[in-house]
């Protein structure tokens, strides 16, 4: 592997946006042998099972991951929030991704990566663990194969407008005490992740924070917001061997 590259969190609601188009070049650009891709979770704003509307909208997404597999390249895709139950849609269109729904653990020459969503940092939080695990079923994945498809994609235009305010908010945006505790909430997770998976890096998403800290001998990033931040985190073998940030699209 030459290169590990990850982006998270644009939260797209259509194939128009700038994201959009800056995630597929994106893509296009590492699609070749060497290359690691991770999506780390909420690329869509609304994304949950195969439902037909969403697969038309987002196709060009699907269609470049594959792409950039039969070129030689290894793309992986965390599951987030906003989109989960993914399984059948890679399947059907990008069979060769490698799909995860808690995180993933790459080496990239002398360094071991873990990369997750985020989701899950806030160990407090016992409510939203119960509700993602409900809405991660077998049965909530029964259910939504079983529904019509209009109504998915009325609720979740509905879920969508609701959240508008939440998915685009940056962290920089809390006062300053609660930013003080987000921060170091997910700084004591990323140390225990890489305790846990004796990692040299961790690397989180999910709270829109542009946070990176040095935590005794473990480098933890998080994505922050690209659709405002317009960076991706990169780490390229035989360097420093430590993650930077770069332009996404670049």
């Amino acid at each position: 592997m030459n290169r590990l590259s990850v982006i998270s969190d644009l939260h797209l609601t259509s194939m128009t946006a700038p994201s959009a188009q800056a995630l597929l070049a994106w893509i296009d650009a590492r699609a070749k042998p060497g290359e690691t891709i991770v999506l780390a979770g909420d690329v869509f704003d609304v994304f949950a099972g195969a439902v037909d509307v969403w697969m038309a909208r987002y196709a060009d997404v699907f269609e470049r991951c594959h792409r950039a597999t039969l070129a030689g390249a290894s793309v992986h895709w965390i599951e987030g929030n906003h989109d989960f139950h993914l399984a059948s849609a890679l399947r059907d269109r990008a069979p060769a991704v490698h799909l995860h729904s808690d995180g993933v653990t790459i080496r990239v020459g002398k360094r071991r990566v873990r990369i997750e969503h985020g989701d899950l940092a806030d160990r407090s939080d016992y409510g939203y663990r119960a509700l993602r695990l409900a809405f991660r079923s077998p049965v909530m994945g029964l259910a939504l194969a079983l529904t019509p498809g209009k109504w998915m994609v009325r609720f979740g235009e509905w879920a969508s407008s609701t959240s508008a305010g939440r998915s685009s908010r940056l962290a920089s945006d809390l006062p300053e005490e609660k930013l003080l505790r987000l921060r170091a909430c997910y700084r004591d997770y990323a140390a225990a992740q890489a305790e846990a998976h004796s990692c040299d890096i961790v690397i989180l998403g999910h709270c829109h924070d542009l946070d990176e800290a040095r935590i005794k001998e473990t480098q933890y990033l998080n994505v922050g917001f690209p659709p405002r931040h317009q960076l991706a985190i990169e780490l390229r073998s035989g360097e420093s061997e430590w993650a930077t940030r770069v332009p996404f699209g670049a």
